[in-house]
């Protein structure tokens, strides 16, 4: 008798438990609230995509000559539950991240007796001044150099001519 009473009790607690997680389920989603310095900015329902999406625009754009960008502060994302009727803001999220966002920009220096005297965007362009000067046999060719340099600010790139 008791075991039947037992049985009886937790089908009705596993019964009730199934019945609020349909409810919960009905009404609710799993959606992701992000928050900046503390402060909640929005919610996102795939902070993967989001993420990935932030960490694209960090790496830069080679094209642009942008080496990388750094952001001040990573988004923190807390797992939580919103009534269905709530749309996520990824758009928002990301613009908000990125707006105090500094690019760092990628160029060459070519260095006469390690002073910089011209600026190019690409290692080849830099390799080709140099070969044409060692070309016309310039009297400093032994004194020439490349130097890498990341700068907040673009210089003015002369041409391999």
């Amino acid at each position: 008798m008791h075991i039947r009473r037992s049985i009886k009790l937790a089908v009705l607690i596993l019964l009730s438990v199934v019945i609020i997680g349909m409810m919960i389920v009905y009404f609710f989603k799993p959606t992701y609230s992000v928050s900046l310095n503390g402060e909640i900015i929005g919610y996102t329902e795939n902070k993967a995509d989001l993420q990935n999406k932030i960490n694209q625009y960090m790496e830069g754009n080679s094209e642009e000559g942008i080496a990388f960008r750094q952001i001040n502060s990573v988004p923190e994302y807390t797992l939580c539950l919103l009534k269905k009727d709530i749309t996520p803001n990824d758009d928002e999220i990301y613009a908000r991240v990125t707006e105090n966002g500094t690019q760092y920009y990628k160029y060459y220096a070519i260095t006469d007796d390690k002073k910089e005297k011209v600026y190019v965007s690409t290692f080849k362009e830099a390799e080709d001044v140099i070969a044409k000067l060692k070309k016309k046999n310039s009297a400093n060719k032994k004194d020439l150099g490349i130097v890498e340099k990341y700068d907040t600010k673009t210089k003015d790139f002369t041409s391999v001519e």
